[in-house]
């Protein structure tokens, strides 16, 4: 019953979401506490969800929905992407910045990417793929 309920208010969350006039980013309801704007949500499985959003907001959950952790990281940039290959491997990035955890999101490593990102894919620390505005890189070690 607890986990149907979790399951409506995160369906609630994410209807609640209103589209903005000047963007093709998703503002939250403010009745929520958090007035930023988030740009990815990833959901790891059925508990654990990860949102990225404006001003470094990243949020945790690992009750399917029910209470988010807020977690401060790059404040001063709008976090773009997140994205979780198993529950220990994931990303993170901004326009500026490429981040990765191998501990569940405990702690976050940064990578020295020179330009404007767009898109990331990694399949490891070895094994990055970054977009940019007009180029495509991948790592070679």
């Amino acid at each position: 019953m607890q986990r149907l309920i979790c399951s409506i208010f995160t369906i609630l969350l994410i209807s609640s979401f209103t589209k903005s006039q000047t963007d093709s980013l998703f503002n939250v309801n403010t009745e929520l506490g958090i007035p930023e704007i988030f740009n990815s949500v990833f959901f790891v499985n059925e508990d654990t969800g990860w949102i990225a959003g404006s001003y470094g907001t990243l949020l945790r959950t690992s009750d399917g929905g029910c209470t988010w952790e807020h977690r401060d990281l790059l404040p001063d940039q709008d976090l773009k992407k997140i994205y979780f290959k198993d529950a220990e491997f994931g990303w993170l990035f901004s326009r500026d910045s490429l981040l990765y955890t191998t501990n569940a999101g405990n702690n976050w490593n940064g990578i020295n990417t020179p330009g404007y990102l767009t898109s990331v894919y990694m399949k490891d620390t070895s094994h990055i793929w970054i977009g940019r505005s007009n180029s495509f890189s991948r790592s070679t070690n």
